[in-house]
This record gives structure tokens, C-alpha cells and sequence, in this order.
């Protein structure tokens, strides 16, 4: 080696060798720094390539390179399939639905690069995903706008800027300059607005609120075309009121009467809670107690849930005959009414009266009394009757009744065969020191002889 570096058209070729390998690595920079660069690849599918350059073009997350594009690939639609490294702590970020942007350095165009956009939940965004077109932009042109317009109107636009030009350059650069030196007397007090719409807290309020916005763009952003329904349907909502606005507006015209009734009705509901209040402290021991009660009922309750069970097909068996008892109860309420009357007065009155006292015979029943209520000679002649009929024959009970005639059935008379066959018999056995007994208080020997004559009555 060291006799080859002698050599002068050895040491040229090395030379040569030397500056082609630093020509190739300085025009290799950009894929080497790609190739040594940690991350993960993703991709994105954009309406076109739009100038991005493989190794070159930068990808972003808030203007702050987090990676670079490693290939773009044009299919035959028309569309480019774009690879991008990018750091596994932007990944985090993306969430599971990010939006792909190409946008350019400055507003004139220059090199252009890929703005992702976080979306979806807070997950990562896997490595070797793909974001869908309908989740990416390209930019739009000046030119390419100006091109879209017909000829009037670009004609009209030059127009315009011609005639600002011209604003400008007579009365309009008077005005201005009173605009500005009116404008710090009407900065202050707009300061004074914006700090107040800091907040007590500047320093957790703002974030909080751009936290909550971003929590909400992500939310509405999770799922495509959420927003766009939920736009259609408050477009559908709005129509509605529109429709109904003049049963809303009675609604509301009736509502403030509404309220004063609320009012009055919590009004009395207020000296309802208060007189609940005041029995409040009287209740407490008898739900105590009520406790205790319900602990002791629970098996009680289990023990007659069978029964209960069994009581349900019998209660429906029971419905129609309790039906029919509303018409038997009203009648009877009639019948009941009728009797509380005059039925229930009459014997109460002298019905009663005549069971409870003795019987004195009149007229053809002149020589009949007893001193005995009329309900015992009753059950005493029941009880007679009962004693008749227990004769018992082939035909079953009989009365024991003999009908005939007899000495006494001749009426009318002052005494009957019976009574003077009587006292004549008593008084011809009599002995010689006895007397004569008396069958009557009045009916002796003498008293005989005076009822033959017709002196006794």
C-alpha cells in the first residue's frame, strides 16, 4: 500500500475515489438522515402528490417536524399513496382517526410538506395504518382559483384592486392615518374586554377552554360524517319549530300564568312540608317500630306468597259473583230502607208489646186469662204440641188429639155439667166432720143452688 501512495497516477485514482464517495454521500444526506431517523412508518392517500418529495418534504403536527416523507407512489385513478416516518411520540398524539393536510412553506408556495392533525379518540394511531382519502387536503392555488374564474370576473377582481389602489392613494391614506390615531383610545378599553375574557385563573381558564374545545373537535371529529348528520338534524329540527312556532308561542303566552299557579301550589306545599315537618319528630319512633315490624313480616310474606299464588285464580273466579252482588246490595239497600219504616216501628211497637204482656180474654174469650206473658204461654203451647204429635203410627207422626163432646161443651151457661157433677160428688162422699171443698173461690153448695136459680154469674 504504502509503495502504491508512491505512485502519482496511483494516488489521483484514490483522490478520485475520496471526492466521488463525498460527492455521493453529501447528494445522499437527506435518505441517510431518513434511514437513521427512529420512528414508524405510516401512510396517507391524497387527491395528488402535490410537489412532495420522497426523503425531502417534512411531515408536521402543529408546525413542528415530527418526521419526513419516505415515498410517494401515484396509482392510476389519479391518486398518490404517500409513506411517511414519523416518531413513535407524535403517533400517540394522532389519535385513531388524524387528517392529513399537504400545505406549503410560505403563502407563495416553496417546498410543501404534510400536516397531520390529531382525531378520534386518544389512542395511538397504529404504525403501518393508512389515513383514508376522505381524511386528507391538498392545497389550493391562487393561480388555479383565478383559473376557475371566468374572464369578467377576473376583470371585475383587477378592477377592484385598481379602484382600492386608487382609495388609497387620494382620501383613503387622510383616513387611515385618523384611524390609527384614533385606534389607541379604543385599544384600551378592547384590552380591558380581553383580559376580562381571561378569567379569574388566565393561566388554567384558557387552557381548560382550549382543552374543552379540543375535547369537543374530537368528539365531533371520532366518527366520519357525524357532524354532517348532526347538522342535518338540527336543520330538520329548526324546520320543525319553524312549523310549530305558533303552538310554541301560545305556550309560551300561557306560560306565565302557568308560573303563578306554580307559584301558589308551592306556596301550599310549603305549609304542607312544614306541618310534615313538625310531625316528623312524633313519626320517628313509630317507624322504628314499623322496622322492626317489616323485619318480623318478611318470612310471614314468603310463607304466604304460595297462598297468595293459589288466592289469584279464586279472586277471578270470584270477580263475577261480586259483579252480581252490586245489584243484590242495592236491592237489599230497598228492601232494608222499606223496613227501617213502619214494619220496624210496628213491632217494635205494639207487637213487642203485646209478646211481653199477660193475655185477658175478651169478649168470647172474657172467661181465658193468664198472668203469664203472652211469649210463654206460646212456648208452652208449642211445647204442648210438640208433646201431641210425638204419637208415632204406620202414617208417621200424629196428633194425639181426641175430638168428641164432653160435659162441658155446652157454652154459655154460668156453670157447666162438668163443675155441678163435681161438687155434687164431693159433696155426698164428704164425711160428717169434714166441708165441703170449694172447686171455685165462689162455687160452694149454696153458691150452686144460687147459679141454678141464676144468682151467680
Amino acid at each position: 500500500m504504502h509503495k502504491l501512495l508512491k505512485r502519482p497516477e496511483a494516488a489521483g485514482i484514490i483522490l478520485i475515489v475520496v471526492i466521488l464517495l463525498a460527492f455521493g454521500l453529501l447528494f445522499s444526506k437527506n435518505k441517510i438522515q431518513v434511514l437513521l431517523m427512529s420512528g414508524s412508518t405510516i401512510k396517507a392517500q391524497f387527491a395528488q402528490d402535490y410537489k412532495l418529495r420522497p426523503d425531502i418534504s417534512a411531515v408536521k403536527v402543529g408546525y413542528v417536524a415530527v418526521g419526513r416523507v419516505t415515498g410517494v407512489t401515484r396509482n392510476t385513478d389519479g391518486t398518490a399513496e404517500v409513506s411517511m416516518k414519523v416518531s413513535d411520540s407524535a403517533l400517540k398524539v394522532l389519535g385513531s382517526a388524524p387528517t392529513a393536510t399537504i400545505m406549503p412553506t410560505t403563502v407563495l408556495g416553496g417546498i410543501y410538506f404534510v400536516d397531520l392533525e390529531p382525531g378520534g379518540d386518544r389512542s395511538a394511531f397504529p404504525s403501518g395504518s393508512q389515513i383514508p382519502l376522505a381524511h386528507t387536503q391538498v392545497p389550493v392555488e391562487l393561480d388555479k382559483i383565478a383559473a376557475i374564474l371566468p374572464t369578467s370576473a377576473r376583470a371585475g377582481l383587477q378592477g377592484t384592486i385598481s379602484g382600492l389602489n386608487s382609495a388609497l392613494g387620494a382620501s383613503g391614506t387622510a383616513a387611515l392615518q385618523r384611524l390609527m390615531a384614533q385606534a389607541p383610545a379604543a385599544l384600551k378599553p378592547a384590552a380591558e374586554v380581553l383580559n376580562a375574557a381571561l378569567g379569574t385563573n388566565p393561566e388554567q381558564d384558557v387552557p381548560n377552554v382550549v382543552s374543552g374545545l379540543e375535547h369537543t373537535a374530537r368528539a365531533l371529529t371520532a366518527r366520519h360524517g357525524q357532524l354532517e348528520s348532526i347538522l342535518t338534524n338540527m336543520s330538520t329540527l329548526s324546520a320543525t319549530l319553524a312549523q310549530t312556532s305558533p303552538s310554541i308561542g301560545a305556550a309560551l303566552q300561557s306560560a306565565p300564568a302557568a308560573l303563578s299557579n306554580s307559584v301558589a301550589g308551592l306556596s301550599s306545599l310549603n305549609s304542607t312540608l312544614a306541618t310534615l315537618r313538625s310531625s316528623a319528630a312524633s313519626l320517628r319512633p313509630v317507624a322504628s317500630q314499623l322496622d322492626t315490624f317489616l323485619t318480623a313480616l318478611d318470612p310471614v310474606a314468603v310463607q304466604a306468597q304460595p297462598v297468595m299464588k293459589q288466592l289469584q285464580p279464586a279472586i277471578h273466579d270470584a270477580l263475577p259473583s261480586l259483579r252480581g252482588l252490586v245489584p243484590v246490595s242495592t236491592g237489599a239497600t230497598q228492601v232494608f230502607s222499606n223496613v227501617a219504616g213502619p214494619v220496624l216501628q210496628r213491632v217494635t211497637g205494639p207487637i213487642l208489646q203485646w209478646f211481653n204482656n199477660p193475655f185477658n180474654g175478651t169478649g168470647s174469650y172474657s172467661q181465658s186469662d193468664s198472668s203469664l206473658p203472652m211469649y210463654k204461654n206460646i212456648a208452652a203451647a208449642v211445647g204442648n204440641m210438640a208433646r201431641a204429635s210425638g204419637r208415632m203410627d204406620a202414617n208417621g207422626n200424629s196428633l194425639a188429639i181426641q175430638p168428641g163432646i164432653g160435659a162441658g161443651s155446652i157454652a154459655g151457661l154460668p156453670l157447666n155439667f162438668g163443675q155441678i157433677f163435681q161438687t155434687l160428688t164431693a159433696w155426698i162422699e164428704r164425711p160428717a166432720s169434714a166441708t165441703l171443698p170449694s172447686i171455685t173461690p165462689s162455687l160452694t153448695v149454696n153458691g150452686l143452688l144460687d147459679a141454678l136459680k141464676g144468682g151467680h154469674r
